[in-house]
């Protein structure tokens, strides 16, 4: 669980995670939905393909293509990740709100 949570530390975790939940991509697809450079989303698919979360696979397509999927481990904390990040914009839209008071 600590492994887990160390990567949870980065900010674009929970984003590869909750684009991956609705289908697999290739490395190019992935980077221009997050706009994040390829060297941060390297070293991000590395960690979590380590922990379990993710994995790559040939696509069946032509070209052959690596496409990155989540593993069942994946898919079970989606659901817990996006509601963190509800309550993230809940809680930053109401600061916001106090903010402009």
């Amino acid at each position: 669980m600590r492994k887990i949570l160390k990567v949870g530390d980065r900010a674009k975790f929970a984003e590869i995670l909750l684009v991956l939940s609705d289908e697999s991509l290739t490395f190019n697809e992935l980077r221009k939905k997050l706009d994040v450079s390829p060297s941060t989303l390297s070293r991000r698919i590395s960690e979590m393909e380590e922990y379990g979360l993710i994995m790559a696979g040939i696509s069946e397509e032509k070209p052959k293509r690596v496409k990155y999927g989540l593993t069942d481990k994946g898919k079970c904390i989606v659901p817990l990740v996006s509601k963190i990040v509800d309550l993230y914009k809940q809680i930053d839209d109401e600061i916001m709100k106090k903010s402009e008071e």
